[in-house]
């Protein structure tokens, strides 16, 4: 009742009229950032394309809403199409200006104010003023956008969202909380192009969106390719913030199904990049002519980010794996060592938390299930499995032991492969069901797994309630293991909103030994490092690479080195090759 009458409230107040609500108060005390180094690199160029591969086409371009969370162009389309009130430095970790250029904290830690950058427009020259962040908090806390995570969101952290004037906004925690920053910072919506309505996710599924950032989708060819073009006289463009950033005139992501497809066409010139992800490419087919002539870079570069969660997640609603002790004999049939023996080449660590984040929030002590057959079989006995049939399953009342594993990437393949034949070693028949990425994102938004392959990328800092509140355990969020705990969700909010650190790290390592305990999660490996080949007219910052990765929008097009390039190769002439690895951020142990 109370949600009902506040959303009134924002629909009266903020979405039909942008009511400014006039003073501030007095004593604020402006941020911008600090001086932080320029992670562009002042010799970025403007113009030319970038060509990517992506693994299917989308569901939806929708940024909200059903299926926008899907396969890999969610990457590509966050990323060139949302820019929010602040950033993260991609070195140093730092916040800096984004769509806003300062910034005031109240001594409550639940009360923001930002100022907008006045020069802010939308991608069809509209100006962007605090009207169209009002617009937006009315939007994301409504059904009609069929976004659970969005709803809940906007229930649990924001209290309300005021515009003081055209380009001052005031927005107001539901709590005090330690990463304030963090948690307000919201996505603005076009209030004059955003139409929300009745059935609002389907008529605007394949509607490219009016965007603050200099790139929107520019055409497309359903199951073929994605444009983004670059917006000419972006208001970003003379902004120092920027210097050196988004350096494409155009991206182009074309469909490629399999990582072996996107590999060819990449050493025949039609992608710009390719991340090696797969250690037995990298040891054994990166030395061919191209790379000996350096035409293509090959190098492993030292980053520092973390990992996510990575590996085979089990849905403890499911008849079989609700037993936890299936679950954990499951985490004891993987076989790291020898994985990353006959597969890696030892170039993998094995991941040892369920949540691979920064420090302090990592525990160091967190450590994996080991190889353990023995210990599988003592569980799987307690869990009355106790006979077998004539392939050496196991089975409880004659039926026998079977976990289907979903997987949408053939790069898993021979891993879960071998993961396969041990988990045969217990007597678990490990059936591996490959699907497009289309169907394992609906498999999971529906529910309808025993458990799945997937990698969620790390952030700033872990996020235990989407993926372990239990208000989370339904379908169409992240909580794929469909657990609920009281026990966990009191630890969620002592980490979210308790104000004393050692509180927190305490919180965050209890749900670590809960998860570990409860075997949601058999983790895959981890690198600290990024394997890249690249053609040669690609440049890129100093070490190529930001300390937190590989991102494409610090890279540009040299036209200059592309004639360099074909004239070489017209002429048989050869470039020296970069050192098989380097560490721009001094990182390696």
């Amino acid at each position: 009742m109370f949600r009902r009458l506040f959303f009134v409230f924002v629909v009266l107040t903020g979405w039909s009229s942008p009511g400014f609500s006039g003073s501030l108060p007095a004593g604020l005390q402006w941020e911008s950032g600090g001086s932080q180094p320029i992670y562009g690199s002042p010799k970025a160029q403007r113009g030319g394309s970038y060509l990517g591969a992506i693994a299917s086409f989308p569901l939806t371009f929708r940024l909200y809403g059903p299926n926008s969370n899907s396969g890999g162009f969610v990457g590509y389309n966050r990323e060139l199409s949302m820019l929010g009130l602040t950033q993260v430095h991609p070195n140093t970790r730092a916040i800096i200006p984004g769509l806003a250029t300062s910034w005031a904290v109240l001594k409550d830690n639940k009360t923001v104010y930002y100022r907008l950058d006045r020069d802010a427009k939308w991608s069809d020259g509209k100006p962007l003023t605090t009207a169209d962040f009002v617009f937006a908090f009315g939007v994301f806390q409504s059904k009609e956008i069929e976004d659970p995570f969005y709803n809940q969101y906007m229930r649990d952290h924001f209290a309300s969202v005021e515009a003081i004037d055209a380009h001052t906004l005031k927005i107001v925690a539901k709590k005090p909380s330690w990463r304030i920053l963090y948690e307000m910072d919201l996505d603005p919506l076009p209030k004059h192009a955003f139409k929300l309505s009745k059935n609002w996710a389907k008529k605007a599924n394949w509607k490219p969106h009016v965007t603050a950032t200099p790139y929107v989708i520019y055409k497309f060819k359903k199951g073929k390719t994605i444009t983004f073009k670059r917006v000419k006289n972006w208001w970003g463009d003379k902004k120092k913030r920027f210097q050196g950033v988004y350096n494409f005139e155009k991206i182009k992501l074309r469909v490629v199904r399999t990582p072996e497809v996107e590999f060819e066409m990449f050493k025949k010139g039609k992608l710009s990049l390719f991340s090696v992800s797969d250690a037995t490419r990298w040891v054994k087919q990166t030395d061919f002519e191209a790379i000996q002539k350096g035409y293509i870079n090959k190098q492993r570069i030292y980053i520092d980010v973390p990992a996510g969660i990575r590996g085979v997640m089990m849905n403890t609603q499911d008849p079989v794996l609700k037993d936890v002790r299936v679950r954990r004999a499951l985490s004891y049939c993987m076989d790291f060592a020898s994985i990353n023996k006959k597969f890696l080449y030892g170039l993998e660590k094995r991941q040892e938390n369920f949540f691979d984040t920064y420090s302090p929030y990592k525990d160091p002590k967190a450590r994996a299930y080991p190889f353990n057959i023995k210990k599988a079989g003592q569980l799987l006995d307690e869990a009355g499995y106790t006979g077998f049939n004539e392939s050496g399953i196991r089975t409880k009342a004659g039926k026998p032991l079977k976990i289907t594993i979903n997987t949408g990437s053939t790069a898993w393949l021979k891993y879960l492969s071998f993961y396969r034949e041990t988990a045969k070693k217990a007597g678990i028949d490990l059936e591996i069901r490959q699907l497009d990425g289309a169907a394992l994102y609906k498999s999971f938004g529906n529910r309808n797994y025993m458990a799945l392959v997937l990698v969620y990328g790390g952030g700033q800092f872990p996020g235990p309630r989407q993926f372990l509140h239990s208000e989370n355990a339904k379908p169409a969020t992240n909580n794929l293991f469909m657990y609920a705990d009281p026990k966990v969700d009191q630890l969620i909010e002592t980490f979210e909103y308790d104000l004393n650190e050692k509180k927190r790290i305490k919180a965050i390592f209890d749900i670590e030994k809960i998860a570990h305990q409860q075997a949601l999660l058999v983790p895959f490996w981890r690198k600290d490092h990024t394997r890249l080949l690249w053609w040669r007219f690609i440049k890129g910052p100093e070490g190529f690479v930001s300390k937190s990765g590989m991102d494409m929008n610090l890279l540009w097009y040299d036209a200059k080195e592309a004639k360099r390039l074909k004239a070489a190769r017209s002429k048989g002439k050869t470039f020296a090759p970069l050192a098989e690895s380097a560490d721009p951020f001094g990182l390696k142990s």
